[in-house]
């Protein structure tokens, strides 16, 4: 018998079936489509309709959402809509292709906010000068453009030697006639050095009677002892430390500009190497600040270590506002470029013996920046103090010559799961096997492209 009561709470039954399927259809749709965070069902900003590298699997995809900074998911485009809503930012990226941030693996971002008062002397395609002539208009056009007075510094960055007409290095013989009244320092595309004129290598105390520092380079005039303007290497650290201590104020100005230099070209992770105490309390103020929207890793040079680590409450591998101590760098000999890498083979071209004045010597090869006993010190300092913090220990090692003569002895570590995280090192298979020996492993670092005109 017909009783429309029945048909309804059947039709209401059938109904509530056919909801719960379409939910569990639904939720199983969702998992197996999309990638979830915390079950957010909405996106502040979806790209679609590009080429999206996921460097996972699946390794592309047509689109991606974004909520609070995080991709919450990713797929096809009908998928994405899925997170779609009236606030949500479309972008349509036509066909392009779009990749996850990229990782700096070893810059000078510190140095980034200085050098926007400095002089570009870099040679083609970073800049113009291509010889001693250009370099010299670029330091006197700069100098007028920052009216600076007399007695007043000029630093310009980028100078390599390599890359000019002339092939050797700028001397005082060519900076003091142009710049009689103002302190010059031209730093060295390594980073490692300088050519500076009379009135600065006098500011530095650096005469006749400098002695060459042990893994150092001061370049003299031939036939004299007199230095010539080059100050490289382990005589240039004393340099570097003062080059950390501009008006706090004018770079903490200068971290969006430095910043956006980065992300323009996709960076997202910036790792600062040889960061000072001066310039790790800097960052510490802007993490502070709320000014870093990049993530900044800073790896602090060997001899400002303990005393960051002494003053500062800070812990490695933890980040705090976009900054992480991530390790320590320790230095074991000079740049390629500078020709203060240490190898086993001397360079074709030779170089400036500290202990052969008229630069001939065609034996050359460098030599370490330290005594073993004094890197093996700080080596032990780092694994002890800095890395109990991390689950895999890091520190930064700048070499080229194999480790055969510096890591020769297990007693140097008598800890494990030590990452070597190793700078321009030409290392050979004995090598690999005398670090497994020591429980160290290498990450090699492909992002520095040297001339070969130096090496054999």
């Amino acid at each position: 018998m017909y009783n429309p009561l029945n048909v309804r709470l059947r039709l209401n039954r059938l109904f509530i079936v056919f909801a719960i399927i379409a939910i569990i259809l639904i939720t199983v749709s969702c998992d197996d489509k999309h990638q979830h965070a915390d079950n957010i069902s909405s996106a502040d900003t979806i790209y679609l309709n590009g080429n999206i590298l996921t460097m996972a699997i699946p390794e592309t995809a047509e689109a991606l959402a974004i909520t609070d900074g995080r991709i919450i998911a990713i797929g096809n485009v009908e998928t994405i809509n899925f997170y779609r809503n009236a606030n949500t930012i479309v972008i349509d990226l036509k066909g392009k292709t779009l990749l996850p941030g990229f990782i700096d693996a070893h810059s000078h971002f510190t140095t980034a906010l200085k050098i926007y008062n400095w002089a570009n002397v870099s040679a083609p395609p970073v800049g113009i000068i291509e010889n001693f002539i250009d370099l010299l208009a670029a330091l006197l056009e700069h100098k007028e453009q920052h009216a600076i007075k007399k007695g007043e510094w000029i630093i310009a960055y980028g100078y390599d030697p390599t890359a000019l007409e002339e092939l050797y290095d700028i001397t005082i013989n060519e900076l003091d006639p142009v710049f009689p009244d103002n302190p010059v320092m031209i730093v060295h595309v390594s980073n490692h050095g300088a050519v500076l004129n009379s009135l600065a290598l006098e500011a530095f105390n650096i005469n006749e009677q400098t002695p060459t520092p042990y893994g150092g380079i001061i370049s003299r005039i031939k036939g004299t002892n007199e230095p010539a303007g080059l100050v490289m290497e382990a005589a240039f650290l004393p340099i570097y430390r003062t080059l950390s201590k501009p008006d706090e104020q004018a770079l903490l100005g200068s971290l969006f500009r430095a910043q956006m230099e980065y992300a323009k070209y996709g960076y997202t992770t910036i790792v600062d190497s040889s960061t000072l105490q001066k310039e790790f309390e800097l960052l510490q103020q802007a993490a502070v600040n709320k000014q870093l929207f990049l993530d900044i890793i800073s790896l602090p040079l060997f001899t400002d270590i303990k005393s960051i680590l002494d003053k500062n409450s800070v812990k490695p591998a933890q980040y705090s506002d976009h900054l992480k101590l991530g390790g320590m760098k320790l230095i074991m000999d000079g740049s390629p470029q500078s020709k203060g890498a240490w190898f086993t083979q001397p360079y074709l071209t030779g170089n400036a013996d500290p202990d052969n004045l008229d630069n001939t010597n065609s034996a050359w090869r460098s030599e370490p920046i330290m005594p073993y006993s004094k890197f093996k010190q700080y080596y032990q300092y780092s694994v002890n103090r800095v890395y109990p913090y991390t689950p895999q220990r890091m520190v930064t090692l700048q070499s080229t010559l194999s480790f055969k003569s510096t890591m020769n002895s297990k007693s140097i570590t008598n800890k494990t799961n030590v990452m070597l995280w190793s700078i321009h090192n030409s290392c050979a298979l004995l090598t690999l096997i005398s670090l497994k020996s020591l429980g160290l492993s290498l990450v090699f670092l492909a992002t520095m492209l040297f001339s070969g005109v130096m090496h054999r």
